[in-house]
Formats: structure tokens, sequence, C-alpha cells
């Protein structure tokens, strides 16, 4: 199979989804998994106090929850025996255990919520349990969502950010109507529990939920849940491509979903750089040797050096002026040229913008905040990638 969306997503939705994902897959190869650019790489100016991921952690400091039909995939699937054995031992210990999902715990969950923004990358307490010791994922093939659609770099900038958003949404919405039709179609007895906020005393000495507590979702399942997810698995293996359209993408919010996923994509290769641009008055920026780290609204794993010079040319362009005028005055007052690649790649990741709607000369504020002291402002340090 080609390089496409379609081959980039777990098997089991290979003949399943729109005609969308025949589309040339997206490739983020500033994202790497086997040397992580979260992870120091010696590049960071002396005068930033930044934080790495941990690269016996990298992004993996996360619980996936993973629907019934993808476990039975991981069951079946002889190339991850490692991925089996981990999915054994969570279902023998029944936590985080239902007919939809092989998921965290209730205190899992509350303890991510509470400390990702500080801990994510860089606590081992949050590291995923298919995360392996030689830094692989023992479930790759048959990931879940979150992890599948997740990257600390675009190469297309804020288009590729909210791309990869929109394809996380559709997806999710995928796995929650597919683990819902599997389980119905396997057994319409068995019972998803209740989200909740509040810990159980089970939950909270991470000991396996009361026996009728359990038997209440699973029904004659319990002890069976591997024969059950292999079953769900089959469910959804026999789906043609009208009846997975039916059920998610001709629904109302599948339709919405599917639809923006399309958008987004064409939003990929129709970029261009706008008529008039201006250092983005969002973006973060923070004065080193020689420039500054600048990092803009839309990603804050992707902190960029700005030589001094060229800073002080960018200031230059406005709203006031289009950039033809900008370029041209340059030019010839300075002997100073841009390349086009360069500055669409400005525009692309965000440095530069366009005049927002319903812009009107001379009303409209330029120029860059300056970093302050504040918790988002150690966010913003902390995954910062000086380009040379």
């Amino acid at each position: 199979m080609a390089d496409t969306l379609r081959s980039a997503q777990p098997p089991i939705y290979k003949s399943l989804l729109s005609e969308i994902f025949d589309e040339p897959k997206i490739v983020e190869a500033r994202a790497t998994c086997d040397n992580c650019e979260m992870c120091d790489k010696g590049t960071m100016p002396s005068s930033v106090n930044a934080v790495f991921f941990g690269k016996d952690l990298k992004c993996c400091t996360y619980h996936p929850s993973i629907p019934n039909y993808l476990i039975g995939s991981i069951l079946e699937d002889d190339d991850f025996l490692e991925g089996q054995r981990r999915i054994r031992k969570a279902i023998a210990s029944r936590v985080g255990i239902t007919p939809y999902w092989v998921g965290p715990s209730n205190k899992w969950d509350l303890l991510y919520n509470a400390s990702s923004s500080s801990a994510f990358g860089r606590s081992p307490a949050l590291r995923c349990p298919y995360f392996t010791e030689d830094g692989r994922c023992s479930v790759w093939r048959h990931r879940e969502t979150v992890c599948s659609t997740f990257y600390c770099k675009f190469i297309y900038g804020a288009a590729g950010s909210l791309f990869w958003k929109t394809l996380k949404t559709y997806f999710c919405y995928v796995e929650e109507m597919l683990a819902a039709y599997a389980a119905r179609s396997v057994d319409p007895e068995v019972r998803e529990p209740p989200n909740s906020n509040k810990l159980s005393r089970e939950e909270l000495e991470d000991a396996p939920p009361q026996e009728a507590l359990y038997a209440s979702w699973w029904k004659s399942w319990v002890g069976k849940e591997e024969e059950f997810y292999k079953k769900c698995k089959a469910k959804v293996a026999e789906l043609t491509r009208e009846q997975f359209a039916k059920l998610i993408d001709d629904q109302p919010r599948g339709k919405q979903l599917l639809k923006d996923v399309v958008d987004k994509y064409k939003a990929l290769t129709a970029q261009k750089l706008p008529e008039r641009v201006s250092l983005n008055n969002k973006m973060r920026s923070l004065p080193v040797t020689n420039g500054f780290v600048v990092t803009t609204p839309y990603n804050p794993y992707d902190s960029r050096f700005v030589e001094g010079d060229l800073w002080d040319v960018l200031k230059k362009f406005s709203f006031e002026e289009t950039v033809a005028d900008v370029r041209e005055k340059l030019a010839k007052d300075d002997g100073i040229e841009f390349e086009d690649a360069l500055l669409e790649e400005l525009a692309l990741h965000g440095l530069l913008v366009g005049p927002p709607a319903g812009y009107e000369a001379g009303k409209c504020e330029t120029g860059t905040q300056p970093f302050r002291p504040t918790l988002r402002t150690a966010r913003l340090r902390s995954n910062m990638s000086v380009k040379k």
C-alpha cells in the first residue's frame, strides 16, 4: 500500500475509511521517535534555563485508553508479543478494564490531569505501561488515537497542528462509536461503567474493583475478557465501508468531523504568504546571545532561534505596507534580499502573520510580547530547539 493517510492508521481501518484517507500521509520529519527532538542536544543557549524531556520517557508519559477492538487486534498479532504480555497483565489486574476499553484507572487520570503541565515528558511516574526499556512502543501497530496523532513539531506549522488536532477529534469519535458497537454486538448485556472524578477505596489503593461491581459490567464474560476483546475485533473487521459510513461518517457529528479533516488537509497545501505581514504580536520572545528565542502560540514545543540581524529586519514588515513594497525598499535602501522560501517558512510557523479580519490601517497592534516570569513562560521555555 502506498504511503497514504489510510496506510498510517491501524490495519483494522484499512477498508473502512473514506477517500480522503487515500491522500498522501503527512510525515512529520521534525518529530522523530528514535532521536527525540525534545531531549537535550546540547544546542541550548546558556542563558536559557531549559527543561527537556527525559531520554527514557520522551512523549510517552501518557496512559492510553485502547478500544476493545484494537485490544483484540493486539492479542491476535504475534509481531507484538511483548504488547500481548502487557495487555494480558493489565486484564488480569482488572484495573481500568471495561467492555469498551483497556485504559488508566480514575486515580491515574486524576494524577495526570493535575501534573501533566509540569511532568509530561519528565516524570517516570507518568510513563506509558506499553513503553519498553529500549524506548519503543509494544503496541505500535495498533496504538490508539491520542498516541497516533500527537507530535511535538509540525512541518506545516500551525496548519499542521490544526490538521492533527482535527484528525484526533475524528478518530476519537470513531473509537467511541466502534467500541460501543462492537461491545453491544458481542453481548448487549455488558455495561460500561459511568465516568467519575471520585475515587473508590479500591481505586485509591490501586486494587481491582469489588467483585460484584466488576461482574455488573462484564456479566457472563468475567474471566473471559480476552475472548471478548477478540470477538469485538472480529465484529469491526466484518464491517463493510458502507456499514462503517452508516454508523459513523453519515451521522451528523461524524459527517462534520470528517469534513473538518478534509478541509484541514486541503489547507496544508493551500497556504501562501499573505499580501501584508507583521511579526506575530502574540509571539513570545526571549533575548539571548546574538538573537532571540521565539515561541508562537500554536505550539509551545517548537521555539526557534532568530539571529539579531534578521530580527531587526523582520520588524520592518508591518500591515501598513505590502510585503512586496517592504522587500523593494530593503533591496534598494539596504541591499537586503529575502528568498521567498524564508518568508514563507516564517509565515508557515507563525512568526509572521497576516492582518486580522476587519483590519484598518493604523489601528492594529504589532510587535511581540516579552517573556515574563510566569508558569506559562516556564512551560514555553522548557521545550526549545535552537536552529542555527
